[in-house]
């Protein structure tokens, strides 16, 4: 037996090269992962470096692994190697807050795909809180057109994405920000352990059978959270006349037919007006005739304040109702527009935020604060 698998390794190192006769079980082990092997001058701006291999050593378990060729428990060995030397990393990949206000449930927000060096098209990335709750992936198991049919009748089929495509999405916070542990008053630390499956056929139409074929590679505890104390010991917040004007001037609502909808236009320069250079804006949207509401929606404005690039369109439209009567006195109601504090946990780019509120009547101008 022996004498085979030498002659093996001998005509896989003639014939291939003598780099891939090593063993996989002993590639994963002797691979540095030194510092040599990461691109230190190439920091991504979420906090990590990038894993570029400088040793033929590495990129052939770099190799091996893209190409499926290790087995799960040698696949496992290389990732925690990994992750050991660059836990960022994971911290890119599972986003929330180390610490998180009690009376509110712990959401976490996770990346559409791992990054090298472990990109592979049939990864899945799930995560909970250990010892709480299930695991959650992200994946959306209802199909969204047939969504759309049953919530937006009204809308005809060219026009289900013309409002644009978050406040069409069927729960669009729940299906970015995935909640992992329940609000509680009882202060603890949870701790957020991931997962990482191979197999996953993103292309099955069934979602849940497609995660059922799915196989562990890696896990382990990638986070710990301090749930205590109130949203202020979290984040902060200000209040600013001149950064109520730069977010009143950015906003409006209108009707199509029997849609009721608020936009924004997005932020095109660094939004001044706040303590310092970077602040966000989580807002809830609502429409009142007198205090009944009509409908409402929620929105995290995203703006280049931070480096961050802008990822809605120039103009993005929010529904806040598809019942809307246009021949209700339209002197009676207004847009009210307000901070949004669990929205802003959910903004991960920033600690600071800004507290306000104001009323929009329908087709108001604003003055333009740059001006």
């Amino acid at each position: 037996m022996i004498l085979s698998y030498s002659s093996y390794v001998v005509h896989i190192g003639m014939t291939q090269g003598w780099m891939r006769a090593i063993p996989s079980s002993v590639l994963v082990f002797i691979s540095p992962m030194d510092d040599a092997q990461w691109d230190s001058d190439y920091v991504s701006f979420i906090g990590f470096r990038f894993f570029i291999p400088t040793s033929e050593l590495t990129l052939e378990a770099q190799r091996r692994f893209h190409d499926r060729e290790l087995y799960s428990w040698q696949s496992r060995i290389y990732l925690d190697r990994i992750f050991s030397t660059e836990p960022a990393m994971m911290n890119h990949y599972v986003r929330t807050r180390d610490t998180w206000p009690l009376g509110y449930p712990l959401r976490v927000q996770l990346t559409d795909q791992l990054m090298l060096p472990i990109t592979r098209d049939d990864l899945l990335l799930r995560v909970r809180a250990k010892g709480i709750t299930e695991w959650a992936s992200g994946v959306p198991t209802e199909d969204k057109n047939e969504y759309l049919k049953i919530k937006y009748p009204k809308l005809k089929r060219s026009e289900r994405f013309r409002y644009g495509p978050i406040q069409l999405q069927l729960d669009w916070i729940g299906a970015n920000y995935l909640t992992i542990a329940p609000a509680s008053n009882q202060p603890r630390k949870i701790q957020i352990e991931a997962q990482v499956l191979g197999g996953f056929d993103p292309s099955d139409p069934d979602k849940n059978h497609a995660i059922a074929s799915t196989h562990v590679i890696w896990q382990g505890v990638v986070r710990t959270i301090d749930m205590r104390g109130d949203i202020e010991e979290t984040i902060s917040f200000f209040e600013s006349e001149e950064a109520k004007r730069r977010v009143e001037w950015h906003f409006g609502w209108s009707v199509d037919d029997t849609i009721a909808y608020c936009w924004n236009v997005n932020f095109s320069s660094q939004a001044s007006g706040g303590p310092g250079p970077s602040w966000g804006i989580a807002l809830k949207a609502e429409l009142l005739d007198g205090e009944t509401s009509l409908g409402s929606t929620r929105m995290i404005v995203f703006h280049p304040d931070d480096g961050v690039h802008v990822r809605q369109s120039n103009r993005t439209r929010y529904i806040l109702s598809d019942n809307y009567n246009s021949g209700q006195n339209a002197s009676t109601i207004q847009l009210r527009v307000a901070t949004d504090p669990e929205l802003c946990l959910l903004d991960f780019h920033h600690d600071v935020f800004w507290k306000g509120e104001f009323n929009r009547d329908k087709g108001a101008d604003v003055a333009d604060p740059w001006k």
